[in-house]
């Protein structure tokens, strides 16, 4: 607030503190009272003048609104228990209205209340039948929506509630957002993308916010979702403008940002995006990879090298394939044969020498003659490492599209030990194989067999970490870990299986009726991977700051992924697994899944902890919408059998 409006703000509460002396039991101004101490945050003297409003004038009008504020000053407090028992109160003294059932979810979906938000379904039903306003029926399709996400509902009928309110109000953003998220997930991208620009239509000034049920929906990430879809469609001259003229795109955390970050690095607009880069202020390091890729895209390999952060041991050696070229064929056929034969071990000094007399200069324009040039310099011994990394250097900036160039420089690099340089070539050597989608270890590898895969993705003061989890019956007589972090991360495995062992013990007596526990291996045998790594970090220092506290759940989720059927593969864990099991939320949950995604990696389901799971529907659509979401509070959820399902007979009050 600034200071005049603080001034003023003031100047009117004095006003109306000396005009409730003057009247003490006008009843009116005790509320206005109330409004004017709300303005000034002082929220305990707010509450207290409309509660002496009540006691002035005990009308049920007046009493629905003295709870309503009510609630809002406990929220405002942090006092969410509070606030929602006066939620309830307004809904009992007001049995018409929607706002307070519109409240009242919101913050049963803020606490995780799924249970007693299950409960106001039938209470949206009923007053929609008496008032019949539009509003009820846009509250109704939100509830339905959100309430399938969760996995609160066992039909799929947000789209028919979705389209009743639409033909009580075809103007409505928020309807209109909702049913392009519907089309979206039935994979019917031209109506979605028609639904979400009528939202930004109907919106043209900015002005809509949904803040119903924590959705926070609003014309900049229809935007952006208009944006997302032009992409889908091949339409990247529509989705760079949408997304070039967001408002927020000078801010580094912007949605908009890293979807045209990537859209560029697709479409090989390396310079747009390094220019684009040079306008952001530093931020978080899920951005530093796509500007890392557009250098490599223009062969600056050692500026690439700076700024890049993910771990060369996750980038193994691939044989390369022959490549179309513009030189003579003659030429081409020759280069390809030597270079079959230099890796067979062979001696091509001679025949090398040959095709520089005859083709000259052409020789070393070719991308495969200058790597076997460079090649036979290097294995000759006639430059020292200085020269061969200039010369590697040059290289890659004459040839930054060509696949044997980006070998050859890994091979140099890796000799005269420049790791990191040579973990960067092998990127973009992988990446020219294979296409610009990522694989899971952040490489652009073809994706591997089908198998249990458990991504966990933590925000940590350094950037984004991402490792995957696999796991194995044991063949050993303890537990086994390998892999990245191994000596840090032993404590997590055993916190995982001996979760499991304590589940097992306490439902022994009852082990047939729970095939669960029939199983139960001697030991386990896990592996872990990198997939992002921050920059000069390691698994000991994460571990001192308490970064890693989130991974024993995810190696819970991967030992029953081994023995449950059928088996978990390709879930995205987001929770802390405690001593007794208990599951805990992670703070930053749109931050972790955007820069999960930004790492490379893909998921099919979400596995969260009910605490926070809110945040998700805050989260870009296009990571959760249409994925499974499964929310645990106890390890014992994913391992016993779900309970039998209730069926409520009583309504709220």
């Amino acid at each position: 607030m600034s200071k005049e409006k603080a001034s003023t703000s003031e100047l009117r509460l004095e006003e109306l503190q000396e005009g409730t002396l003057a009247a003490p039991k006008d009843s009116e101004l005790c509320l206005t009272l109330g409004e004017a101490f709300l303005r000034v945050n002082k929220v305990d003297d707010a509450a207290a003048s409309y509660q002496r409003a009540v006691e002035l004038d005990p009308r049920s009008d007046l009493k629905a609104l003295y709870w309503e504020w009510l609630g809002l000053v406990r929220e405002m407090e942090g006092r969410l228990e509070e606030a929602l028992e006066a939620y309830f109160q307004w809904l009992d003294t007001d049995p018409v209205a929607i706002s307070p059932l519109d409240r009242l979810g919101t913050l049963l979906v803020v606490l995780g209340r799924w249970t007693d938000l299950r409960l106001l379904g039938p209470q949206f039903e009923r007053r929609i039948e008496v008032s019949g306003h539009p509003r009820g029926r846009e509250s109704l399709a939100l509830y339905t929506f959100v309430s399938e996400q969760f996995g609160q509902t066992e039909t799929d009928d947000a789209k028919e509630v979705t389209l009743a309110a639409l033909e009580a109000d075809p103007d409505s953003p928020s309807m209109r957002f909702l049913l392009g998220l519907i089309a979206y997930r039935e994979g019917s991208l031209e109506l979605a993308r028609g639904e979400f620009e009528r939202v930004l239509q109907l919106d043209s000034e900015g002005l809509w916010q949904e803040p119903r049920f924590a959705l926070e929906w609003n014309a900049s990430k229809a935007r952006v979702m208009v944006a997302k879809l032009a992409r889908q469609q091949g339409d990247v001259e529509t989705a760079l403008r949408l997304l070039t003229e967001a408002e927020d795109l000078e801010r580094s955390d912007s949605e908009g940002l890293i979807e045209v970050a990537e859209l560029l690095v697709e479409n090989n607009h390396y310079d747009q995006l390094l220019k684009l880069m040079r306008q952001v202020p530093s931020g978080p390091s899920r951005l530093n990879r796509l500007e890392a890729e557009s250098l490599l895209g223009k062969g600056r390999l050692s500026q690439a090298e700076g700024i890049y952060q993910t771990e060369a041991s996750l980038f193994l050696p691939n044989s390369s394939e022959p490549e179309s070229c513009l030189e003579p064929a003659s030429l081409s056929q020759r280069l390809w044969e030597l270079h079959s034969r230099f890796g067979q071990g062979e001696s091509i000094g001679e025949a090398l020498g040959e095709l520089r007399r005859e083709f000259r200069e052409s020789l070393e324009e070719h991308p495969v003659g200058a790597s076997l040039t460079l090649l036979s310099r290097f294995s000759s011994g006639v430059l020292d490492s200085e020269a061969l990394e200039q010369q590697v250097m040059k290289l890659c900036a004459d040839f930054p599209e060509e696949l044997i160039v980006w070998e050859t420089s890994q091979r140099i690099l890796q000799s005269i030990g420049r790791p990191a340089q040579a973990h960067l070539s092998a990127l973009m050597a992988s990446k020219l194989r294979h296409g610009s989608q990522p694989g899971p270890t952040g490489a652009y590898n073809a994706r591997q067999a089908p198998g249990p895969r458990v991504l966990v993705g933590i925000v940590t003061a350094y950037g984004p970490l991402v490792v995957k989890i696999e796991a194995d019956v044991g063949r050993h007589k303890t537990n086994t870990l390998f892999g990245w972090g191994r000596d840090v991360l032993v404590s997590g495995l055993d916190l995982a299986g001996g979760v499991l062992e304590n589940l097992a013990e306490e439902h022994s007596a009852s082990r047939e009726a729970l095939p669960e526990f029939s199983f139960f291996p001697k030991s386990f045998r896990v592996m872990v991977t990198p997939v992002s790594v921050p920059m000069e970090t390691s698994a000991a220092g994460l571990m001192e700051d308490g970064e890693l506290a989130s991974l024993p759940l995810g190696f819970l989720v991967a030992l029953l992924s081994v023995v449950k059927e059928p088996a978990c593969q390709d879930i995205l864990v987001m929770g802390r697994l405690g001593l007794r099991g208990q599951v805990d939320g992670v703070p930053d949950l749109e931050e972790t899944l955007l820069a999960v995604h930004q790492s490379g990696a893909t998921w099919d389901q979400l596995l969260l902890a009910e605490a926070g799971a809110f945040r998700l529907l805050r989260a870009p659509a296009w990571l959760w919408h249409g994925r499974k979401v499964t929310l645990v509070k106890e390890a014992s959820q994913l391992v016993l059998p779900p309970p039998r399902t209730l069926h409520y007979g009583k309504e709220l009050a």
